[in-house]
């Protein structure tokens, strides 16, 4: 699956899923760089999050600004998905060790708002 189909698998399911009053945005401006891909927001708290499927490379600038954020990754594999945080100096503070369904994903991030 590549990224775009990802991105817009994972936005569909959270718009989905998440509570009445769930914020979903989708935020894509070619022009800037390091701008999580989409954002979560529910009763006043926000998530950050960057989509990859593999194979992904992690970006200096995307990374270091998840990371201050304090977002998460959601990274597509062929046989499922990975939630992973991002460590400061580059890869993952955290990284679930089995693949999860969109719907895990979903309340991953539901669980992190």
């Amino acid at each position: 699956m590549k990224e775009t189909q990802a991105r817009a698998k994972l936005v569909k399911a959270l718009r989905e899923t998440l509570p009445e009053g769930t914020v979903v945005l989708r935020h894509e401006d070619i022009r800037t760089a390091g701008i999580p891909d989409i954002s979560v927001s529910l009763l006043g708290r926000t998530l950050w999050i960057e989509v990859k499927a593999e194979p992904y490379k992690l970006r200096g600038i995307q990374h270091e600004t998840l990371r201050r954020l304090r977002g998460v990754y959601a990274i597509s594999k062929k046989e499922g998905w990975v939630l992973a945080i991002p460590r400061e100096g580059g890869g993952f503070l955290y990284q679930n060790l089995t693949l999860l369904s969109l719907a895990e994903v979903v309340r991953g991030i539901e669980n992190l708002l």
